[in-house]
């Protein structure tokens, strides 16, 4: 029983950190390297030292000024995209903190992102040609968040870094803002905005809304994201290299370069959220 339950970590931490080119074939590498137990555990330490070793080279070459700063995994063993992309390109993030305490809320932060395609990981480690890099400063993610919220939503839900908490009304309701938006059905839906919020650093992105989890592991959910099926998806610009894909609860980056669009792992989005904000 123990060696079904350690079989089956290994088999969960490999698919994880997408060890194989693509992940058609995590499966099949995870069930072979998983009978060398003993190796596992160094192998995967092995990937992650890998890959924060391509992200501090990265930060060093393009950040020739700074002298301090940090280079942190973020959700080790968490992959960046859902386990429902079928998307080429795997995605892994840093948090980069330019000083060396990474625990000074007063130090300068961002988010580095890793996007790996196909045939990345090579014999001799990972071929940088198929590696692209994005750096996310505060005020870039927030943006990014902003315009996502607001394709997921049908309105601009987010004023100095907070998501107002909006009810469910009836048409004649009577509130100071009222928004509506109609979903997948053509039903139209009324909300009408509260004064109460969600600040971002404890803001969650969920599948059906946004929302908070409180100390005793209740959630409140602040408004629900519009209700899409699987083939509808709505597009927003971001920058000159990617633009935001709203479908069903995911947020997407449609990367402009290589035509291709990757659906970002939630748990790593609100992850993200807490480390800036």
């Amino acid at each position: 029983m123990k060696l079904k339950v350690l079989l089956l970590s290994i088999f969960v931490l490999l698919q994880s950190v997408s060890v194989a080119q693509n992940r058609a074939s995590n499966a099949a590498a995870a069930v072979g390297i998983a009978a060398a137990v003993g190796i596992a555990a160094f192998q995967i330490n092995q990937i992650v030292e890998m890959w924060e070793l391509e992200a501090t080279q990265y930060v060093l070459n393009v950040k020739p000024e700074l002298n301090e700063f940090t280079v942190e995994l973020n959700k080790p063993f968490t992959n960046g995209v859902k386990w429902t992309d079928v998307s080429t390109i795997d995605l892994v993030t840093f948090n980069v903190t330019y000083g060396i305490n990474p625990d000074d809320d007063s130090a300068t932060k961002e988010v580095l992102f890793m996007f790996l395609d196909s045939g990345y990981m090579t014999e001799y480690g990972i071929d940088v040609t198929n590696v692209t890099w994005q750096f996310f400063s505060v005020e870039d993610w927030e943006e990014l968040i902003d315009r996502y919220l607001l394709s997921a939503v049908g309105f601009d839900i987010v004023e100095d870094r907070r998501a107002y908490i909006y009810n469910e009304i009836q048409k004649d309701d009577e509130y100071e803002i009222v928004e509506s938006v109609k979903d997948k059905t053509g039903e139209t839906k009324f909300y009408g905005r509260t004064k109460k919020y969600i600040r971002f650093s404890d803001m969650e992105i969920g599948e059906r809304s946004v929302y908070m989890t409180f100390n005793n592991g209740e959630t409140f959910d602040a408004v629900p994201l519009i209700k899409l099926d699987e083939d509808t998806y709505i597009r927003s610009s971001y920058n000159e290299s990617m633009q935001i894909v709203y479908n069903e609860g995911s947020l997407g980056l449609y990367l402009l370069e290589s035509a291709k669009l990757v659906q970002m792992n939630k748990s790593v989005v609100n992850s993200i959220n807490r480390f800036l904000f």
